[in-house]
């Protein structure tokens, strides 16, 4: 029994696990990087690490795996999972299975799980151990950083402490710059040598540097301060135990030299013979050393280097390093492989392939190596180089380290930088924002929103305007800005006019903010960029590029050009606008002086934001003809405004003989103005004249040479002549019987129709302001609307009153004879009726009375028009009847038909014993007051005294005058000419005068109600301003204002037009004929001859109103003047 229990116990299996070679003790629960149970960071977006852990059965007996459903269990994070199973059973004596774990992070931060392998060990039935990892951002070599901060230097080594916080670089020539914070700041410490090798423990604390042809320095302070020892020498290389106390240091074309109390004492170690040594490295309790000689061996040495080996074979070995425990090495070999040895410099096994190998560092557990080349890449190895990685570009790595578990790398480029790269468990996310606005990295369209587009500054003298942006980490990790400090946010390229005038902290925690500033000061005017670049730790937004753009403003700038289109009343002003980055508004302006006082400006005009002179223009209107004027620009915009270098012009006469007219300016085929006759001034300074062309010129016939001329569109135009075709037949004879112009600047005209019947051959038309056309408005024969009847007489001459609509009488026919003639309107849209015969007045006449046959005498102003016409019994019932002795009246008719009697037959005359028995003429203001002339009867009446002159002013009658009673100058009126009445409510009069020679005999008045009459003109009475007497009056021409225009001949035989404003107090002398007065005409002055003034201003009674003038209310004149040399010009006088 007691054999068989013996053979069953020798048949027992006995379980061990191991990872990468090691055995994992069961309830293990401390995971080393050792035996695989830490499987290390991973990068948590694309990476993951398969890990292979073998099951050994040491017993005698199968060892059987009893886990269900798999044979390898895992319990805690499912990020860690079984990729292949063991199996069962496991053969006895040394027999092994294999399975494998993979780590897939999901997410950021340390994961750790329970790996369990259920048995039938007897005493170890479930054996588990614990496993670890950490999902990273990024692993320590995929992500290298440029520290600017430390800036470009010819750096040569570096050093790190076992955490990787604490780091020693040297830079050639320069100095020793330490960091306590990653590499996130620097300071720069000892003076300026040729620093070549350092060497850190591990707590960073205990440092030593070794100068080429120097001396040995060592620190105990973190390197804060350093102390010189032994000697100057070539020393290439040093290496420190973990605590700092032994060192060792080589010297090339010299010895080795150990010391064992941190650098106090050095000693020479001549049993490695003196050589060219490169580099050193040592175990972390500084027994073992490997040592590198150029052009000879790899040496190590188990005693603290007192006895040496060499090793591998000769060769430019360059640099080496050591696992903490000295079992792994690896070795450079210039222009040739790295080396590695596991079993601390028996053997060595080459890896990678010939470089220009510079620097080697190793994490402590040899595992995880770096190697830096000459003008090359970094190579990184995790499996104890048996693959590598090629990482960052192109530089001299002089000097390479990392931390103890190869977490922490850090690299220095002679002529560089120093890079780091690390595991970073949680990363930062940077972003910017301007203005509340996010701002993506590489913006390249600048935008107001924002506040990358600053938009404009005053460049002369105006504050710089300044922009903040806000940089936030939105990331779970801390977020470093890596640029040179304090200069964070870097200036690239661009616009210098760009600075940043405050920056941001460098370090910002997650899910917080700093802010830094821009400024733009601009020198000049024009858009200007700049590019900013943020260097930073963002995985996949470094740097971060910021563009920014602005503008220097300044007013605008402007120039003036020649004008164009020059016409006698409008002209288009040029020039150049360069609105200097802003919004402009800019005009033409023009004045008769060189001071800019009393302008006419063009309407204004917008030009966006820009940098260009651009061409701008305008026209200028309502100038005078035959002046000089000056233009220039006017430019606005928020910082001032301009007006441009003037230029001049002159404007055209409005007609002059030779002035050429083409089709644009209403004569087909072309042709030459002859001859002028007067024409009427509109208060908008518009003239209308008639005119002949000159037959044999152009297309100018004996057919078509009659012209109606007008300057309302800007230019004089030729908007009516004979021989055009008129609608419904025939064509215009061209005598233009009668013609007005309106305020509104449209053309009422009444023509003869040549080449049609006599029922049909007359008509009225109208032209627009801008002269496009001639419209027939009504000619005989047209029906009536509303009817009945039809037109069949139209010789009245029109009048228009304030509100531009045009009256004219019309004779009807196809209707009884009592309702046979009326009263129409033009009123811009179409004809309208007024009123017609028949139509019933007792309203206004308090007494039945009917309208009867309505003259052609007629006068308008203000809103109507006012007309003589008989009073009849009612046409629709002839047992109504009209008072016969009132049966003639003067009636006023507002545009919507309401009647007003003025004046009836029976109605008595003031201060008299006579009444009224009939009506010769009437004038109308725009107040709807009323001057008139009628024939009274009554006691002492007789043929020579039976004519007065009466105003009504509102509602009151008033006797001006009466034909051989009224004494002027001591005679007494013969007979009343021209008369108007105006809104000062004076009547201005010509009268002859009876009982005086015929040279003295014509009179012109003023009268007012409250001044009586007062004699402005009389022939044989002084002229002001001529020096001679008055000759003959012939032409009165009054303003509704008041404004007088009188055409008389002198005693001297000359011509003169006497002018008198509305508010002046007697005529002046205007212009003059006769020797020593001239008219200037294209640079030549030519001797005046004659002057004519329109004078179809009143009706066939000699009462004005509404009929057109030769003189405005603002007392601009229109006169022909006749020239030698010239023949005719029209010339408006102001």
């Amino acid at each position: 029994m007691a054999a068989l229990a013996l053979q069953a116990h020798a048949q027992s299996p006995e379980i061990a696990v191991r990872g990468n070679g090691v055995e994992i003790a069961n309830n293990d629960v401390s995971p080393s990087i050792t035996d695989h149970t830490s499987f290390g960071s991973v990068n948590e977006a694309t990476g993951s690490l398969i890990r292979t852990f073998t099951i050994a059965n040491t017993g005698t007996g199968p060892l059987t795996l009893t886990g269900t459903p798999s044979f390898v269990s895992i319990s805690g994070s499912s990020d860690f999972t079984l990729s292949q199973d063991a199996v069962s059973p496991v053969a006895a004596v040394n027999g092994t299975t294999t399975f494998q774990i993979t780590f897939n992070p999901s997410s950021y931060g340390l994961k750790t799980a329970t790996v369990t392998v259920a048995n039938d060990d007897a005493d170890e039935g479930a054996y588990s151990f614990a496993i670890e990892g950490t999902g990273a951002a990024t692993v320590a070599g995929e992500i290298w950083r440029p520290r600017l901060i430390d800036g470009l230097r010819s750096w040569n080594a570096v050093a790190s402490s076992s955490t990787g916080s604490k780091l020693v670089a040297l830079a050639g020539s320069n100095k020793v710059y330490t960091s306590a914070d990653s590499s996130s700041n620097w300071t720069a410490r000892d003076s300026n040598r040729g620093w070549k090798a350092v060497a850190s423990s591990t707590d960073g604390v205990k440092l030593v540097a070794v100068v080429t042809n120097g001396q040995i320095y060592t620190s105990t302070d973190s390197g804060a301060t350093w102390t010189a020892r032994d000697s100057n020498r070539e020393w290439s290389g040093v290496a420190s135990s973990a605590d700092g106390t032994n060192l060792a240091a080589t010297v090339n074309g010299g010895f080795i030299y150990t010391s064992s109390d941190s650098g106090v004492t050095w000693t020479s170690q001549a049993g490695a013979g003196s050589r060219n040594w490169y580099s050193v490295a040592c175990s972390s309790d500084g027994s073992k050393l490997v040592a590198a000689a150029y052009t000879n061996f790899i040496y190590t040495s188990t005693d603290f280097g007192v006895n040496w080996t060499a090793r591998a074979t000769s060769g430019k070995w360059w640099a080496v390093a050591s696992s903490s425990d000295g079992t792994k090495l690896a070795a450079c070999l210039y222009n040739g492989n790295i080396y590695t040895s596991g079993d601390s410099g028996v053997t060595w096994v080459a890896r990678n392939s010939g470089r220009p190998w510079n620097s080697v560092a190793s994490s402590s557990d040899g595992s995880i190596l770096l190697a830096g080349t000459n003008g090359g890449k970094l190579y990184l190895s995790k499996d104890a180089g048996s693959s590598w990685t090629e990482h960052e570009s192109d530089r001299a790595w002089r000097g390479v380290a990392m931390n103890n578990a190869g977490t922490s790398l850090i690299a220095v480029a002679y002529s560089g930088y120093v890079y780091t790269s690390n595991d970073i468990i949680q990363s930062g996310e940077i972003s910017l924002s301007g203005n509340g606005v996010t701002i993506a990295s590489g913006d390249a369209t600048p935008d107001l929103s924002d506040h990358t587009a600053f938009g404009g500054v005053n460049y002369s003298g105006t504050p710089s305007i300044q922009r903040t942006f806000t940089l936030t980490n939105t990331g779970p990790g801390n977020l470093l800005l890596t640029g040179t400090a304090p200069n964070f946010v870097r200036f690239v390229s661009g616009s210098t006019d760009f600075t940043v005038t405050s920056q941001p902290a460098f370090s910002i925690g997650a899910n917080s903010s700093t802010t830094f500033t821009i400024t733009l000061d601009p020198t000049s005017i024009g858009l200007r960029t700049a590019t900013f670049s943020i260097a930073n730790e963002d995985l996949d937004e470094d740097p971060y590029t910021l563009i920014v753009s602005g503008e220097g403003h300044f007013r605008p700038s402007a120039t003036t050009t020649a004008a164009t289109n020059v016409g006698s009343r409008l002209v288009t002003g040029n020039g150049t606008v360069n609105p200097n980055g802003l919004e402009t508004t800019y005009e033409l302006e023009c004045s008769t002086n060189a001071g800019f006082t009393g302008t006419i400006k063009s309407a204004p005009q917008v030009l966006p934001a820009g940098f260009a002179s651009v061409p701008v223009s305008g026209e200028l209107v309502d100038l005078k003809p035959n002046t000089l004027y000056y233009v220039r620009v006017l430019a606005t915009n928020s910082l001032g405004t301009i007006a441009s270098t003037a230029t001049t012009f002159t404007t055209e006469y409005l007609a002059v003989t030779r002035k050429q007219f083409a089709a644009s300016t209403g004569v087909v085929g072309n042709g030459e103005l002859s001859t002028i006759y007067a024409g009427m001034i509109n208060n908008s300074g518009r003239v209308l004249m008639q005119g002949r062309g000159l037959v044999g010129s152009g297309g100018v016939t004996s057919n078509n040479d009659n012209w109606l001329m007008t300057d309302t569109s800007g230019n004089t135009k030729v908007i009516a002549r004979s021989g055009t075709t008129v609608a419904g037949g025939g064509s215009l004879s061209g005598s233009f019987t009668h013609y007005l112009l309106t305020d509104s600047g449209v053309t009422f005209l009444h023509d003869r129709i040549s080449g049609t019947p006599a029922s049909s051959d007359y008509a009225y038309f109208s032209s627009p302001e801008d002269s496009s056309s001639l419209d027939l408005v009504s000619r005989e024969g047209d029906s009536l609307s509303p009817g009945p009847g039809y037109f069949v007489q139209h010789i009245g001459k029109p009048a228009v009153d304030a509100q531009n609509y045009i009256y004219f009488v019309g004779n009807v026919g196809g209707v009884a004879n009592n309702l046979n003639s009326g009263v129409w309107y033009d009123d811009g849209a179409s004809l309208q009726s007024l009123i017609r015969a028949g139509d019933d007045l007792t309203t206004a006449t308090t007494d039945p009375a009917w309208l009867g046959s309505v003259s052609n005498v007629l006068a308008a102003g203000g809103d109507g028009c006012v007309v003589i016409a008989a009073l009849q019994d009612n046409p629709q019932d002839l047992t109504q009847t009209t008072n016969r002795s009132k049966n003639i009246a003067i009636v006023s008719f507002k545009s919507n038909g309401e009647a007003t009697i003025v004046a009836r037959k029976g109605d008595s005359v003031p201060t008299t014993t006579a009444i009224l028995t009939n009506f010769s003429g009437v004038s109308r203001n725009s107040l709807a007051d009323h001057a008139y002339t009628a024939t009274v009867a009554g006691t002492g009446v007789t043929p020579v005294n039976d004519q007065v002159l009466m105003a009504k002013l509102g509602t009151q009658p008033s006797l001006i005058a009466r034909e051989g009673v009224t004494m002027i100058g001591g005679a007494s009126i013969k007979s009343f000419g021209a008369y108007h009445i105006t809104a000062k409510k004076h009547v201005i009069f010509l009268a002859t005068l009876d009982g005086v020679s015929a040279n003295v005999d014509r009179v012109l008045c003023r009268w007012s109600q409250a001044g009586g009459i007062t004699v402005l003109a009389r022939e044989g009475s002084p002229a002001v301003g001529t020096g001679v007497n008055y000759g003959s009056l012939q032409t009165l021409s009054v303003s509704d204002a008041g404004a007088v225009a009188l055409l008389s001949g002198l005693s001297d035989g000359t011509d003169v037009v006497m002018r008198m404003k509305a508010n002046d107090a007697q005529l002046t002398q205007l212009v003059r004929s006769g020797a020593g007065q001239t008219i200037r005409y294209q640079g030549t002055n030519y001797p005046v001859n004659a002057l004519s003034l329109f004078a179809e201003t009143v009706n066939s009674g000699g009462g004005g109103g509404g009929m057109g003038t030769a003189i405005n209310d603002k007392g601009e004149v229109f006169v022909i003047v006749t020239a030698t040399g010239v023949k005719h010009v029209g010339q408006v006088y102001y």
